[in-house]
């Protein structure tokens, strides 16, 4: 973090560019690091062609064990895809609105009408059966991403 702390300006006010830097550590470059990463807890994939270039691809994906419950909803199993020339595939997709159901908190939303959540996802780069999009409210409508081959040369998911 150190290093990537030294790559841009931001401030320490400003939570939107804070970046946690640890100045006891010295400011190396990732070298040592893979390009990709799979945090198998959250089902999440984070996949660059190189860390330390800054007109880098990057692509990311999603398949939450937490199916549309939390905040795995709308943008489960989906891809997004990220480069110095602009995004590549970040649709959000089509959403059906659906009221709170009975019983259903949502905190921080402050009314009936700033209840209603968006679940159904179905577009071009999110993969679901049969486009019936997320199971709503469901730990059902959950997904894994299996890591196959992750070598210095490719990253297969």
């Amino acid at each position: 973090m150190q290093w990537y702390a030294k790559q841009a300006d931001y401030t320490y006010d400003d939570f939107v560019t804070y970046l946690y830097e640890d100045t006891t550590l010295p400011a190396r470059p990732p070298v040592e690091m893979p390009s990709a990463k799979y945090f198998e807890q959250i089902g999440t994939v984070a996949m660059h062609s190189s860390l330390m270039d800054p007109k880098r691809i990057s692509l990311f994906f999603k398949s939450s064990p937490f199916g549309s419950l939390n905040h795995s909803h709308a943008d489960q199993n989906n891809m997004i895809g990220i480069s110095a020339w602009g995004t590549l595939s970040n649709s959000p997709g089509l959403y059906e609105v659906l009221e709170a159901p009975p019983g259903f908190v949502f905190d921080g939303f402050g009314g009936v009408k700033e209840a209603m959540y968006l679940f159904l996802g179905a577009n071009a780069k999110i993969i679901v059966p049969n486009a019936t999009g997320t199971l709503k409210l469901r730990r059902a409508g959950s997904g894994a991403a299996t890591p196959s081959d992750q070598s210095a040369d490719v990253d297969v998911i």
